[in-house]
């Protein structure tokens, strides 16, 4: 049940493309791109679909779910008013960006440097991070190996801003935040201050 209480609508800087990816498996890509979507579609009316091109097979299970039987082995499927893309080639993924939506999320999860040319054709791209007190040495070794521009901005979901603020210092790029939002679908008025404190910064 999705619970996205659409705002009156202000006039927000918005992205056509953006790609969502995480650090390391498990970080949080996949949530968020899911969140990301639901922002996109139902406070901000915008016609938005989600490629998966993650390998965790995270979003079989969401299509199983939440699809009717019948769609079980549809590649493209819609859940609420997201379109999802799932076993996308590098061919296929120029269609889709040709296709009339208003926005485009790529979910690429770990695999952010095997897809690194699809990244670049992307307005804003979102790095998230787990930096539980023995992830932070990966962080750091992360952040300052991969060159990102600009255009990147860096999220954590797991962790504390202490740890957020040392990694900020040894690599010079501003964490922020994720609130812990247990299901993408249902959002509170307090949350969505939060996802757009973030996405406006």
């Amino acid at each position: 049940m999705i619970n996205f209480r659409r705002k009156r609508i202000v006039r927000r800087k918005t992205y056509h493309k953006l790609a969502v990816a995480g650090m390391t498996r498990g970080a949080g890509a996949t949530h968020f791109s899911i969140l990301l979507g639901n922002y996109y579609s139902e406070v901000l009316g915008r016609k938005t679909a989600i490629v998966d091109l993650n390998e965790d097979c995270d979003y079989e299970f969401l299509k199983q779910i939440c699809t009717p039987e019948g769609l079980i082995n549809n590649n493209v499927y819609n859940i609420h008013k997201v379109v999802y893309y799932q076993n996308v080639t590098r061919e296929n993924l120029a269609g889709i960006f040709h296709e009339n939506y208003e926005c485009v999320i790529l979910d690429v999860g770990s695999n952010y440097r095997k897809f690194i040319n699809e990244i670049s054709m992307c307005d804003r791209k979102y790095m998230i991070s787990s930096i539980g007190l023995w992830k932070i040495p990966g962080v750091v070794t992360g952040l300052k190996e991969v060159q990102f521009n600009e255009q990147w901005k860096f999220l954590y979901c797991f962790g504390d801003k202490e740890s957020a603020d040392y990694i900020s210092e040894c690599t010079g790029r501003r964490l922020y935040s994720i609130p812990v939002i247990n299901n993408p679908f249902k959002i509170t008025g307090r949350q969505l201050m939060e996802v757009e404190r973030i996405l406006e910064a």
